[in-house]
């Protein structure tokens, strides 16, 4: 009987602690999933780590893309509101470009909206620092180029 109650005590202290990575259910139906070139997908999958804030960006210039993996461990509208999806061995993650830095706003749409109704309209420029995380340089049929 002891070992009864000591188990749902158990079971609600850990039930009841709180985690520090933002937790949200992803809706997928109106999301866009993003496959990479299958090397460039076993490279990033040796890198993730089991963790639920990992996101990524994608960048490109002219012939080449440039994805980095991230964490995240506060909020990120632009994490969390993307529709957009990289799929990493059948796990999909969150996805945003690397112009979501220069013309895309924090708010969500509806926010927006409702914003720019009240004349308030609020552009949230970021200049993003992608200091020592993991990148790959590649050629859209895969060829890596660089990565780091």
């Amino acid at each position: 009987m002891k070992k009864v109650i000591v188990g749902i005590i158990y079971g609600l202290l850990i039930s009841c602690s709180s985690q520090n990575v933002p937790q949200q259910i992803k809706n997928y139906e109106k999301g866009m999933v993003y496959v990479l070139p299958s090397n460039i997908v076993e490279l990033l999958s040796e890198r993730i780590e089991d963790s639920k804030s990992i996101y990524f960006v994608l960048d490109s210039n002219q012939d080449e893309y440039t994805i980095y993996l991230l964490n995240y461990t506060k909020s990120n509208n632009w994490v969390e509101n993307t529709n957009r999806y990289v799929d990493i061995k059948g796990k999909l993650y969150p996805l945003i470009f690397g112009s979501d830095y220069t013309f895309a706003n924090k708010e969500n749409a509806n926010e927006y909206l409702i914003n720019y109704k009240s004349g308030v309209f609020i552009r949230s420029e970021r200049i993003p620092l992608f200091d020592n995380v993991y990148y790959i340089i590649f050629k859209s049929k895969g060829e890596v180029v660089k990565k780091m």
